[in-house]
């Protein structure tokens, strides 16, 4: 199996974080293997003493910013058959993990699979080291997350997927990991929801680092238009509200509801525009009902509202 990320720059504010996050990865999964892709100069130290490989840098997009396409088409390559999963530097892994992956060894590919993130408040303190601080992180993720949205997606499981089609998004920005669940659904390919089944955890932070965002704790900025841009509109920007699947105790079961439904139509609209001559008089006749209907959906992918009971982590 192999493990894939892209570091962001170590400094005094990202660096405990993401070694703890790389240390999370190597406990649960000690035989896979773990590529660190960018600019790695600053851990190259660390990446030796954990048993990590830098691949080197990534190509540099036109406007700025690094080219996220390259990191899964490398990996695409080197993992055959296998599975491999791609995780945001700064996510950390718990024990959940291995179970969730051994309950998809069985399906042959192509699939997508992706969690939504247990929130944690910012990150404080030195980097996890010690079991007695493990145990106690891994306690306060089960008693004090919160859950992210169905767009918050920091993680990806695959097998058999190429992405060879997938415009040069950049890293940092949004709307790459929105077109990783579009593209899918376009290809008939299976998008499964293993938030039941796998905690990924997330601290909060600001974006500061992130080259191009004019204003950081909002993401705004020219290079998070053009990644919006590249994907094709706020239309499609899917997300686990659009999953096929659900892998829930150590089964994958099809998704089905008003709510899937609803994400369907969304998509088949996206697919078909030549008939909206007649589906957009439809739609505008029934526009209350359907504002009904999406807010029905909306309250349903929020995990946070009260006596909500989704997860048997």
């Amino acid at each position: 199996m192999i493990l894939f990320s892209s570091p962001k720059p170590r400094r005094d504010d990202t660096e405990a974080v993401q070694i703890s996050a790389f240390r999370s990865w190597r406990r649960v999964f000690p035989k896979a293997r773990i590529l660190l892709f960018g600019d790695g100069a600053t851990w190259e130290s660390f990446a030796r003493e954990e048993g990590l490989e830098l691949v080197g840098p990534l190509p540099s997009g036109a406007k700025g910013g690094e080219v996220i396409q390259f990191l899964f088409e490398e990996v695409s390559v080197l993992a055959g058959d296998e599975i491999a999963m791609y995780l945001n530097s700064d996510i950390l892994l718990d024990p959940s993990a291995p179970a969730a992956v051994a309950s998809l060894e069985s399906l042959p590919g192509p699939w997508l699979a992706s969690a939504r993130r247990c929130c944690l408040s910012q990150w404080v303190g030195p980097a996890l080291e010690k079991e007695e601080d493990w145990q106690k992180f891994y306690k306060r993720a089960r008693e004090e997350r919160v859950w992210g949205q169905a767009c918050a997606m920091d993680m990806f499981l695959f097998r058999k997927l190429s992405f060879q089609t997938m415009p040069p998004f950049l890293i940092g920005h949004r709307g790459w990991d929105n077109w990783m669940i579009y593209h899918a659904r376009c290809q008939n390919i299976s998008v499964i929801d293993i938030s039941s089944a796998m905690r990924v955890i997330h601290c909060d932070h600001d974006y500061s680092y992130a080259k191009g965002n004019t204003a950081p704790e909002r993401r705004d900025g020219p290079l998070e238009e053009a990644n919006l841009q590249m994907l094709g509109g706020e239309e499609r920007l899917f997300h686990l509200g659009h999953a096929t699947h659900e892998l829930r105790h150590g089964e994958v079961t099809q998704c089905w509801g008003w709510s899937p439904l609803q994400r369907n139509l969304e998509l088949w609209q996206i697919q078909h525009p030549r008939h909206g001559c007649w589906w957009k008089p439809i739609r505008r006749i029934f526009h209350p009902l359907l504002k009904l209907w999406q807010a029905r959906t909306t309250r349903a992918e929020n995990w946070n509202r009260r006596g909500r009971i989704i997860s048997n982590l």
